[in-house]
C-alpha cells in the first residue's frame, strides 16, 4: 500500500468534440506533487490579489489549471514505478476480513452444499 503522499492521481483536461477534435489530456502526479501545484496555483492567485479575496471572502475555492499541471502530462511511468515496486509496510495495523470456517459460516449465511 503506498503511503498517503505517494498516491497517484490522474487529472483530465477534457478535450473539444466539436467543431474541431481535441484530445483529453491526462495529468499523472501524486497527492504531494498535486497539493504543491495547488499551493502555488493559490498563492500566486492572492498575492496578485493582495491577499483579498476579490468577490467573496469566505470562499476557499482553489484551482488548478493545465499549465499548472502541464510538467506531468502523460506521466504513467509513475504508476508503472509505483505498481511494480516492492510494497512498502503500513504503518499501524491492517484490518484482513475474515474468511468464512466451517464454525462461522452460519454466522457468515454461507449454506453448506
Amino acid at each position: 500500500m503506498l503511503d498517503a503522499a505517494e498516491m497517484i492521481y490522474v487529472m483530465v483536461a477534457l478535450g473539444a468534440r466539436e467543431p474541431e477534435a481535441i484530445p483529453d489530456r491526462f495529468f499523472v502526479l501524486t497527492r504531494r506533487e498535486l497539493q504543491a501545484a495547488y499551493v502555488s496555483s493559490y498563492t500566486a492567485f492572492m498575492e496578485r490579489q493582495s491577499w483579498l479575496r476579490p468577490r467573496s471572502p469566505k470562499s476557499f475555492d482553489c484551482r488548478v489549471t493545465v499549465s499548472d499541471l502541464s510538467c506531468y502530462e502523460d506521466r504513467w511511468s509513475l504508476v508503472v514505478e509505483q505498481t511494480s515496486s516492492t510494497p512498502k509496510p503500513v504503518s499501524g495495523k491492517q484490518k484482513v476480513a475474515p474468511q468464512p470456517t466451517s464454525e462461522n459460516r452460519s454466522k457468515t449465511g454461507v449454506k453448506r452444499s
